[in-house]
């Protein structure tokens, strides 16, 4: 047989440069900042946050984020912050078809960094606590109350990056309306239109979907509010 060398040779170097641009494709990316440690503070954009359940949909128009990353970093927690009332004035949150109250209970959003500013978001509990949401009726009479425990894999999210310099900012798409795999539990209240399926005034779902876009800024930590750029590379 035959053998050219530098044939060889070009063959290998093809070789190494496909595999260079294959680990360069699978490499995460990283939650990059000006300043470290990082106040990642954020705000929902566009349309709001929505959870679809089996006993009703929960939307809400105005929520804050808020927790400190020493970049880089692939992970990022933020705790949500829902407000009762929106800038003006209207009830924030919407449950069931009656103004919902979201209590929170120590639950954190992790947000993971993959590849191709690709990556997930967590939902980080303190033991036997999740996210439980309420929707209530004139003075207070409940109609539904759903709970959201921990859980991996509560959305996919893609990221971008917005602007430049020390105004950066990262966008943060979060959906999984195709997956359907949100867990949640859900208890009916009293009175007319409270919530129930098919009878039961209780039950369990793991076809929950969540969806979201929200833009997360960088502050100084120490203090004063001084905008420094947070971006993915």
């Amino acid at each position: 047989m035959t053998r050219n060398p530098r044939a060889l040779a070009l063959l290998l170097v093809a070789v190494l440069a496909m595999g260079a641009i294959a680990v360069s494709v699978a490499a995460a990316d990283s939650f990059t900042s000006e300043f470290s440690p990082t106040l990642a503070t954020g705000r929902q954009i566009g349309v709001g946050e929505k959870l679809t359940t089996e006993v009703g949909t929960v939307q809400c128009q105005e929520i804050g984020y808020a927790g400190t990353a020493t970049t880089p970093t692939t992970t990022v927690s933020v705790a949500p912050i829902y407000p009762l009332k929106t800038v003006g004035g209207e009830q924030n949150c919407m449950g069931f078809g009656f103004p919902a109250n979201i209590e929170t209970r120590g639950c954190t959003y992790l947000f993971h960094v993959g590849a191709a500013t690709a990556g997930a978001v967590d939902l980080v509990c303190p033991p036997g606590e999740g996210i439980v949401i309420t929707g209530s009726f004139g003075g207070g009479v409940t109609k539904c109350t759903v709970e959201v425990p921990a859980q991996t894999g509560i959305a996919t999210v893609t990221y971008k990056n917005i602007a430049t310099g020390a105004t950066r900012e990262v966008e943060v798409v979060a959906s999984l309306i195709l997956n359907k795999t949100v867990k949640y539990s859900y208890a009916k209240g009293t009175g007319f239109a409270a919530c129930q399926k098919e009878g039961k005034e209780s039950g369990e779902f793991t076809n929950g979907t969540y969806a979201g876009n929200a833009l997360v800024t960088g502050e100084k930590n120490l203090g004063g509010g001084v905008h420094v750029g947070i971006f993915l590379s």
